[in-house]
C-alpha cells in the first residue's frame, strides 16, 4: 500500500490498484507521447538504424513506460496511437 503525507504532516494510506483495476480502467489501451533526443532514441529502439545524428523524435509508450513506437514529428505519433484505438496522453 502506498503511503502518502497530506498537509498536515499526517499520514494517510492510498488504496492500491490491481492489474485487474487498471484493466477495467482500460489502462491497456492508454499511451502517451514524449518528446526525446536521438540519442535516447537509440537507447529505446536499438533495432532502428537509421537515425538521424541530431535532433528531436517522438516516441510512444504504453501506459507502463514500455516503448512501443518512434515518430519523426508529433502528428505522425498521434496519428499512430489512433490508428490503434489507444487513448493517447502527450507529457510535456
Amino acid at each position: 500500500m502506498l503511503v502518502t503525507s497530506n498537509t498536515e504532516n499526517q499520514s494517510e494510506a492510498v488504496a492500491t490498484m490491481t492489474d485487474k483495476d487498471f484493466a477495467d480502467l482500460g489502462i491497456q489501451d492508454m499511451v502517451y507521447v514524449n518528446e526525446i533526443a536521438v540519442d535516447t532514441a537509440l537507447d529505446l529502439f536499438p533495432e532502428v538504424l537509421d537515425l538521424p545524428d541530431d535532433g528531436t523524435l517522438y516516441s510512444v509508450h504504453a501506459a507502463d513506460g514500455t516503448p512501443i513506437l518512434l515518430a519523426e514529428d508529433l502528428e505522425s505519433a498521434n496519428t499512430a496511437a489512433a490508428e490503434h484505438s489507444f487513448t493517447l496522453h502527450q507529457v510535456n
